[in-house]
């Protein structure tokens, strides 16, 4: 993989099992469904993956950019901003309710 950067969701069938049976075992004894790291690349494990679903599969799960933490970390921060500022308002009180 050197030199070689998949792109988000791209799949590499690496077992086109065209026959009627599952296949047996795991790989790396990993489950279906399950992450790993290759070189600082994730990847996610599919053994339902083919024509039939029979197969086996690796699929490149991507990491969250830096522009989308962006956009979230500027949510939380206008989201507390604004409580902020809520709790700071007082409203008018009227001269009638002053005296009660």
């Amino acid at each position: 993989m050197d030199g070689f950067t998949p792109n988000k969701g791209d799949t590499f069938l690496l077992i086109d099992n065209r026959g009627n049976n599952p296949i047996f075992g795991q790989f790396v004894g990993l489950d279906h469904g399950a992450k790993f790291e290759v070189m600082g690349q994730q990847f996610l494990v599919n053994y339902q993956a083919g024509i039939n679903g029979r197969g086996f599969a690796l699929t490149a799960v991507p990491e969250p950019s830096s522009a989308c933490l962006l956009i979230v970390a500027a949510c939380v921060a206008t989201r507390f901003s604004r409580r902020a500022a809520w709790s700071k308002r007082r409203l008018p009180i009227s001269a009638s309710e002053r005296s009660n």
